[in-house]
């Protein structure tokens, strides 16, 4: 401890007591000795006239003696930043020095109370025997007493002594607590030192990358910007072109629509027309084929072995398909009307449609028998019975039509049906045309009208082309 205390540099009387300011502020910068004589020399060289052979010389002495004076002066510098350590360093000891004395002077005053307490004592003691000198047994005591209280003076002094070995043992580790500390914060700021550069250099490398990366960003961006622009352009012009096809083809589908509309009253008067006309037609035929069955009948009535059938069986009441069989039979039998082969299928064919009748014939199922008759297996059910209530209609309009006016108008209506029927046709090929124009054209509505517009290239509108 009186080593430290010899290497602390003492304060002078005059320079008063040591406050936290003049802790705080640091020493004024020391010139290096010789720093003054160096300068003077360098300006007497200056000054002095030499001779103008010897500026080269000059001038590289002027040149060392300017890196000498630099070499010094950064010596210095370091001699004053380990000059402010060291003094910190001392100031901190002193510091430490200063706590021990305050915890020697606790103990010395805590000593110092022990003592009074021991003179109190011994007073009391003086005062107890001066009283009682006269008690034999009494003095004895007080001497035990005295004993007593000179050994604990004595186990006071090892006390004593115990605890100034442990203020010195104190301030010895105090001392190289010191020491340690120094040594780890000169480690620490080594370590700060190079962790500071490590991270300096991380973030200037960061900040480039990020730098480059913003640029390239930025031109990727004005790149995709200038793309954007020239496709928003070409998709503009694609849409007024497809606002402009739809608006033609919705017109183009308005005007198909009104010629469908006049096309199916047209056609609705003519399927009229054509039924009225079928309807006299298969009147006129059946009666025509009645009147040649029952001349035939009666032919075969006279001939031998003749079957006796009548056409007036047709009025019987009987279904078209039966009535279709017998016809059938009827026919097969003309050919084998020799052989009993043919005139029994002929007579079981007869038989067999005379034991189904057992009602009265309505004028539809006559009707519609005369159709099977003749042949015109081409219409439909529906189309017979149109015809059917057609020609019922006729004949309650004009009963006194002749025979061959009737089937002159029933061979007309038949050409003219013919042909209304492939109009009709024609027709509903357009209209089925023009529906799946229709469809396409909504589709088309849907994926640009309603919805987004299609990418260039792909799903543009295609006008429908028949």
């Amino acid at each position: 401890m009186a080593s430290i205390a010899r290497a602390i540099p003492r304060r002078s009387s005059t320079a008063g007591p040591v406050t936290e300011d003049a802790v705080l502020d640091p020493p004024a910068p020391m010139e290096a000795p010789g720093a003054a004589e160096f300068g003077d020399t360098v300006k007497s060289t200056r000054q002095d006239g030499e001779d103008p052979s010897d500026s080269q010389w000059n001038e590289v002495k002027e040149v060392e003696l300017a890196a000498r004076a630099e070499a010094q002066l950064t010596q210095l510098t370091q001699d004053r930043a380990q000059n402010s350590q060291m003094e910190e360093m001392l100031l901190k000891i002193e510091q430490e020095f200063k706590a021990e004395q305050i915890a020697r002077k606790v103990a010395e005053e805590r000593l110092a109370e022990i003592d009074f307490e021991l003179r109190q004592t011994e007073e009391e003691m003086r005062a107890i025997r001066h009283e009682f000198s006269g008690w034999a047994p009494q003095v004895e005591k007080n001497k035990a007493l005295h004993n007593v209280l000179e050994r604990e003076q004595d186990a006071l002094e090892l006390v004593k002594a115990q605890v100034l070995k442990d203020l010195e043992r104190a301030k010895g580790d105090a001392t190289a607590k010191t020491m340690a500390l120094q040594k780890a914060e000169e480690a620490i700021r080594r370590e700060e030192a190079t962790k500071r550069m490590k991270i300096e250099s991380e973030h200037v490398a960061k900040v480039s990358r990020m730098g480059a990366e913003i640029e390239r960003l930025r031109d990727m961006l004005h790149a995709h910007t200038q793309e954007l622009a020239v496709e928003i352009v070409r998709w503009k012009s694609q849409a007024e072109a497809a606002a402009q096809a739809v608006e033609a083809a919705k017109r183009e589908v308005m005007a198909r629509k009104r010629e469908l509309d006049n096309t199916n009253e047209e056609l609705n008067n003519l399927v009229e027309e054509l039924y009225g006309c079928r309807e006299k037609n298969q009147e006129i035929r059946g009666s025509i084929q009645a009147h040649q069955e029952r001349y035939r009948a009666n032919m075969r009535h006279h001939s031998r072995n003749a079957i006796k059938i009548d056409i007036s069986d047709l009025k019987l009441g009987l279904s078209s398909a039966e009535l279709t069989e017998a016809r059938l039979k009827y026919d097969y039998s003309k050919k084998n009307l020799g052989t009993s082969k043919g005139a029994t299928s002929a007579a079981s064919a007869l038989n067999r449609a005379r034991g189904s009748m057992n009602r009265v014939p309505t004028e539809q199922e006559m009707y519609l028998a005369k159709f099977d008759i003749d042949g015109d297996g081409f219409l439909s059910k529906e189309e017979k019975m149109i015809g059917f209530a057609q020609n019922k209609k006729d004949r309650a309009w004009n009963p006194k039509l002749g025979r061959h006016e009737r089937e002159m108008a029933m061979e007309a209506s038949a050409v003219r049906a013919r042909h209304e029927a492939a109009t009709r046709i024609q027709a509903v090929q357009r209209g089925r045309m023009a529906r799946k124009k229709v469809g396409q054209m909504r589709r088309y509505d849907k994926n640009v009208v309603g919805g987004s517009m299609p990418k260039a290239g792909k799903y543009q509108y295609q006008p429908y082309r028949r």
